[in-house]
């Protein structure tokens, strides 16, 4: 989905931070705005 390694990489660390969080506490407001970013990059770095 995402072309470029360097985003990917990006993305994945992003990811496990997220997973980190929701592990600790699954009700932070820090994991919202986190997995929204996380989404919103997506999108945007998206080839379709």
């Amino acid at each position: 989905m995402v072309r470029h390694a360097h985003k990917r990489a990006m993305l994945w660390e992003l990811d496990q931070s997220i997973q980190g969080i929701a592990a600790v506490d699954a009700n932070s407001p820090a994991l919202a705005s986190l997995s929204g970013v996380y989404h919103n990059l997506i999108r945007e770095w998206a080839d379709i």
